[in-house]
């Protein structure tokens, strides 16, 4: 089964497409499918995003938490070209403002298009950007980890490497799982949350 939920890419959508969430668009149970849970005891998603070029998807879950961890795989199926849109996947984290997002942004390279780019973005107001990793994609599944703990420190492991970032005290109100111009399937997704 694919869940697929497409938007346009205009100018304005640009930031959001890059988070693939928005504090200020419809909630999430009117606009987002929901996917499809591997175990309902372990609370396991897989998710499929698959969107035409220029276009970006996103499923989010709702979270109450200043800690949490989600686990699972990445595997980048697909880049589309577009202009305008790079092909990116994205694993984000939410306080309640948009301000608020960080996670785990990975963006196939256009001068080298075989490689993946994992970046740990931090929130919009310091607007960091760590590298992690950049690793081939086609028909690699890639096992990641991203938390954020009660020091607010965020921390991504992916590819066998690892980045952190202070992101500060975060009320977390939800989790994101998306795409822009590609084809990328999140796989075993776990959330556990303090």
């Amino acid at each position: 089964m694919i869940l697929r939920h497409v938007i346009p890419w205009t100018a304005s959508s640009a930031l959001a497409a890059l988070l693939c969430s928005c504090a200020d668009s419809p909630s999430a149970a009117s606009r987002n499918p929901t996917p499809v849970p591997v175990t309902a005891a372990s609370e396991s998603y897989d998710y499929e995003c698959d969107t035409p070029a220029g276009h970006f998807a996103d499923w989010v879950r709702t979270l109450s938490a200043t800690r949490v961890q989600v686990r699972g795989s990445l595997l980048m199926k697909e880049g589309r070209e577009s202009a305008n849109a790079p092909p990116v996947a994205n694993v984000l984290l939410a306080g309640s403002e948009v301000a608020q997002s960080f996670g785990l942004h990975a963006q196939i390279l256009s001068a080298s298009p075989e490689l993946l780019q994992i970046d740990l973005l931090g929130p919009l107001s310091g607007k960091a950007v760590v590298p992690v990793a950049t690793v081939p994609w086609k028909n690699q599944p890639i096992e990641f980890e991203l938390s954020l703990n009660a020091a607010g420190e965020a921390e991504l492991s992916a590819a066998g490497h690892r980045a952190a970032l202070r992101v500060g005290a975060i009320t977390l109100t939800k989790f994101s799982l998306g795409c822009s111009t590609a084809d990328a399937h999140f796989a075993h997704i776990t959330v556990a949350t303090d």
